[in-house]
């Protein structure tokens, strides 16, 4: 078992994600979803103005490609919706759709402009997460 750590620089929810009942981690630090195993865990930290302090924990259980991981059904809440009202539905980072060709489609992902020009700016994830008061089981996608 590895235990890999990074600072989280910006809470949006997007990366990680820990709505609809996992945490995923499917995009931004390629060099630890190259690296982790099933079994390893993740962690991450505020920056260190904010006390380095733990935001998320998590376990790897599952280790998907990028079109595995749109087309699994247990993940298409993560689907990026951009109609919804909730940032929950506009923070998924299942933003990488397989296209016939063997390519992918990237729709857009959530980002602090974004969640500036939804008004989502003082919402953090953890808050988000809270609302929709869903339970977490760890997740990982890799491409």
């Amino acid at each position: 078992m590895k235990l890999f750590s990074y600072v989280v620089t910006h809470d949006t929810g997007f990366s990680p994600n820990p709505f609809w009942g996992c945490c995923t981690l499917a995009n931004c630090k390629p060099a630890i979803r190259r690296a982790a195993q099933v079994g390893d865990w993740i962690v991450g930290l505020s920056p260190k103005a904010s006390g380095n302090r733990v935001v998320f924990g998590m376990k790897v259980d599952e280790i998907i490609d990028y079109a595995s991981y749109f087309r699994d059904q247990r993940f298409s809440d993560k689907i990026p919706d951009y109609t919804r009202g909730e940032v929950v539905w506009k923070a998924g980072d299942n933003i990488y759709k397989p296209l016939q060709d063997g390519d992918f489609e990237a729709m857009i992902p959530i980002t602090s402009f974004t969640l500036r020009s939804l008004n989502y700016e003082s919402m953090t994830w953890l808050q988000a997460f809270q609302e929709q008061a869903s339970s977490r089981v760890s997740h990982q996608a890799i491409s």
